[in-house]
């Protein structure tokens, strides 16, 4: 375990697990297994996961069992509340699917709450917003939230290190398909476009936004694309069309 801040703990179990101290409680952000249980971890009211891989939540089952709220990411919610189910089906029914939604964890979590996209989830006084990070998983979220005078991003496995991914593989969502690679490059874009002090890799030492090297990481992502296509990666950009006074086409999708 290492201390971060005042009130935030770092602990190296299948993933990082990041504990945010308030009140004598404290909340989770990802939870390893439950091999992770110390005594610095203590009076656990939440846990927010990043994704629904095993290495990141599973655990996830005892912390429920202890009472714990648990928020999982809106898009992947049934990966966790049927996992035996995605488990027995994957291989019999859809051999293209190269994102494993087996790979959720053992035992199925039920009653936990969806963690929607750019929602702020309220928890001691403080807020966590929910911020879309696909590209790793579809459904993939990163927390911001403010701790110690520090704007920290919990960004899962979006980044592994400074300039570094940790695993590629899982950004091809389907056989021979670049989408989880294009957001991917989306999910880089939109966090360096945010006021952030410390990220908080879901594998791997905490880093400085400063010292993250995102350009870089987006440069050789968009290198391996434009090898791909035989065409450079352009960015998209949304053109609306306004339909009414509260509906927009999307001209150019």
């Amino acid at each position: 375990m290492d201390t971060l801040g005042e009130n935030l703990i770092w602990i190296e179990d299948t993933c990082s697990v990041y504990g945010i101290k308030s009140g004598g409680k404290m909340l989770l952000i990802d939870c390893g297994t439950d091999l992770c249980v110390n005594t610095a971890v203590v009076n656990v009211e939440s846990v927010l996961l990043t994704h629904f891989h095993r290495d990141q939540c599973s655990g996830v089952s005892h912390w429920q069992q202890k009472g714990a709220e648990i928020f999982i990411p809106a898009a992947e919610c049934r990966y966790l509340a049927e996992a035996d189910m995605q488990r027995a089906g994957h291989y019999l029914y859809d051999n293209y699917t190269a994102y494993y939604p087996g790979f959720g964890p053992l035992q199925d979590v039920r009653e936990a709450k969806p963690a929607r996209d750019y929602e702020t989830i309220e928890w001691q006084g403080m807020g966590f917003e929910v911020v879309p990070l696909p590209g790793h998983t579809f459904g993939q979220v990163g927390y911001l939230f403010e701790i110690d005078g520090k704007r920290c991003l919990a960004c899962g496995d979006l980044m592994a290190a400074p300039g570094k991914l940790g695993e590629y593989y899982w950004l091809q969502w389907k056989y021979m398909d670049f989408q989880g690679h294009i957001n991917q490059l989306e999910s880089l874009a939109r966090i360096a476009a945010l006021e952030v002090d410390l990220i908080l890799p879901g594998h791997g030492a905490p880093f400085a936004k400063a010292e993250a090297r995102i350009d870089e990481l987006i440069a050789k992502l968009a290198e391996i694309y434009k090898l791909f296509h035989g065409r450079p990666y352009v960015p998209f950009v949304p053109e609306f069309r306004e339909l009414s006074l509260h509906v927009y086409e999307v001209v150019n999708s």
